[in-house]
C-alpha cells in the first residue's frame, strides 16, 4: 500500500507469474480529493492480465476512472468547460495478442478503445463577479436533438515482422484502422462577436491504411531504411449546433434549432 498526492493507490498483485507465464494485477485508487467536498472525489479502477503460453503472448487491460467537481484554491466551484475533465467517466480497453511464428517471424494484433462521457451540471455564470472571476452554478443540462458531450476513440493494428527476409533485411508490415468522435460542452456565447448564441461543436475522423518498412544492411556500419505507406482518411467536418435560448434558460435543455 502506498499513497501519492493527489491520489492514493492500492496495488494488488493477485497472482505472480512463474517464468513469465501469467500475471494478474488490480489497482484501486482515488483522485481529485478536495477536503470537505464529497462531490469532488473520483475513483480509479484498473485490472489487467498478461502472460505467455508457448509461442503465444497476450495482454488485456481494463480501466474505469471517474472524476467529480473541481474547486479552486479558494474553495469555489470551477465551472465545466471544454478544457476541464470534471464530472467525467472514462473507460479504457487494451488488448494485445502476439504469435512468434518462428525465431525470425512474429505476428501481433493490438486493439485499444477509450471513451469519456460527461455529466454536465456545472456551468459558468456570465458576468457574475465584478472582480472578473467566473463563478459557477450547478444545473443539470439535458439534450434534445443534440449530441451528449463525449469523446470516443478506437484503433486496431495488425503487424508482421521478419528479421531476416531479404538480403538480411528486417521487414515490418502493418495494417491499421482508427476512428474517433468528439462532442463538446455547451458554451453560452450570446455576447460573443462570432457566435452570439448558445453552441456546442462536434467532429469525427476515420482512417485506415498500411505501412511497409525495410531495414537493409549495406555495409558494416551502413543501413538503408526504405518502404512505403498508404492511408485513406475521412475527416468529418466540425459541426456547430445552436440551442434554443428559451429552453436552455428556463428548463436547462440544449434543444437544437433546426
Amino acid at each position: 500500500l502506498w499513497c501519492r498526492s493527489p491520489r492514493g493507490v492500492i496495488n494488488i498483485i493477485t497472482r505472480r507469474p512463474q517464468e513469465e507465464q501469467f500475471l494478474s494485477t488490480a489497482e484501486v485508487g482515488f483522485n481529485n480529493l478536495a477536503f470537505g467536498e464529497e462531490e469532488s472525489v473520483g475513483t480509479d479502477l484498473r485490472y489487467g492480465i498478461s502472460g505467455k503460453e508457448g509461442n503465444v503472448d497476450y495482454r488485456l487491460s481494463l480501466s474505469r476512472t471517474t472524476t467529480g467537481d473541481f474547486y479552486d484554491a479558494e474553495g469555489d466551484l470551477i465551472p465545466t468547460d471544454n478544457r476541464t475533465l470534471d464530472n467525467t467517466e472514462s473507460l479504457g480497453l487494451l488488448a494485445k495478442l502476439g504469435i512468434d511464428i518462428d525465431e525470425a517471424q512474429r505476428l501481433e494484433f493490438n486493439f485499444t478503445y477509450n471513451s469519456d462521457d460527461r455529466d454536465i451540471e456545472i456551468l459558468p455564470v456570465p458576468n457574475s463577479d465584478p472582480n472578473g472571476k467566473t463563478l459557477a452554478t450547478r444545473r443539470t443540462i439535458g439534450f434534445s436533438g443534440a449530441t451528449d458531450p463525449e469523446i470516443r476513440s478506437l484503433s486496431t493494428y495488425l503487424t508482421y515482422t521478419h528479421d531476416n527476409l531479404f538480403l538480411d533485411s528486417q521487414v515490418d508490415v502493418q495494417a491499421y484502422y482508427r476512428n474517433s468522435f468528439q462532442s463538446g460542452i455547451p458554451s453560452d456565447a450570446r455576447n460573443d462577436f462570432f457566435f452570439d448564441a448558445i453552441v456546442l461543436t462536434r467532429a469525427e475522423e476515420e482512417a485506415f491504411g498500411g505501412q511497409l518498412q525495410i531495414d537493409t544492411p549495406l555495409a558494416e556500419n551502413a543501413n538503408l531504411l526504405w518502404g512505403a505507406d498508404f492511408e485513406f482518411q475521412k475527416n468529418g467536418a466540425s459541426v456547430t449546433e445552436e440551442a434554443d435560448p428559451v429552453a436552455f434558460d428556463q428548463d436547462g435543455i440544449f434543444r437544437t434549432i433546426n
